[in-house]
């Protein structure tokens, strides 16, 4: 079957949510060479901006990956002709974006790029170091019910730095959903439900969601907690979820 010059090179339907996982030491160095391209001049003074080598690469790569990757959803379009801005809050988004919303996140070696259709969505990894003094920081970020109360339920499936990281990727990915960040204090709400597949968001004062949010969390590889804020509409139905793999 032809393809026409006018659709894109991937598919993706109003129920999907493309999330994209992609190593930063499994990128080919033939990808490398094609992102250098790909960039433009002021993303490359942002990240001149970086003092670390490493931090430069680090956005190098993932700038390089979201074009290739948000390219292919659209028609007639190269990775160095999108454009993008962003919102008073700093959220970035596409110009003429073709109804597409995307969001991403890195930690460590890995980085997430969320896409989809029509909706908007917050993701975020965290790499789960095993030193992070967790208690500390749970009890003064996290409601008492998401963490006094949860760790002493029976039977408790996790260790608490997984409980831990589970809960901050889930509400960095509600904040970035938002597209207020940190704007939107971690106290304002709180999970409740949250090792069932019935997890519900429970706003406190202070907070109003703006749209009706769904969640969706996985670990990966062990050592990384990975979490998805997506807006349910009706005409959505059921909401897939779909890793792609990154091959450049």
């Amino acid at each position: 079957m032809s393809v026409s010059q006018n659709s894109p090179k991937l598919a993706l339907s109003s129920d999907e949510i493309h999330l994209w996982l992609i190593d930063f030491d499994d990128v080919s160095p033939a990808a490398l060479t094609t992102f250098a391209d790909y960039l433009s001049e002021d993303e490359k003074q942002r990240m001149a901006g970086f003092r670390s080598v490493k931090r430069q690469q680090q956005f190098f790569i993932t700038r390089g990956a979201l074009r290739t990757i948000l390219s292919d959803y659209i028609p007639i379009t190269t990775p160095n002709s999108l454009r993008f801005s962003v919102d008073s809050w700093g959220k970035p988004t596409l110009e003429n974006r073709h109804g597409l919303q995307f969001n991403l996140s890195h930690s460590k070696s890995k980085v997430i790029i969320g896409v989809a259709r029509q909706r908007l969505l917050g993701v975020d990894i965290e790499h789960m170091r095993a030193s992070r003094n967790v208690e500390n920081i749970a009890r003064d970020y996290f409601h008492p019910s998401e963490w006094d109360g949860a760790i002493t339920d029976k039977p408790w499936p996790h260790s608490a730095s997984h409980h831990f990281y589970k809960l901050w990727a889930l509400k960095e990915a509600l904040t970035k959903a938002e597209g207020k960040g940190m704007a939107l204090p971690f106290d304002t709400f709180y999970f409740s439900d949250v090792h069932t597949n019935q997890l519900k968001l429970r706003p406190t004062a202070g907070y109003h969601p703006s749209k009706d949010w769904r969640f969706y969390h996985q670990y990966i590889a062990d050592d990384y907690s990975l979490a998805v804020a997506y807006e349910q509409l009706k005409v959505h139905g059921e909401t897939k979820i779909v890793f792609k793999q990154y091959q450049r």
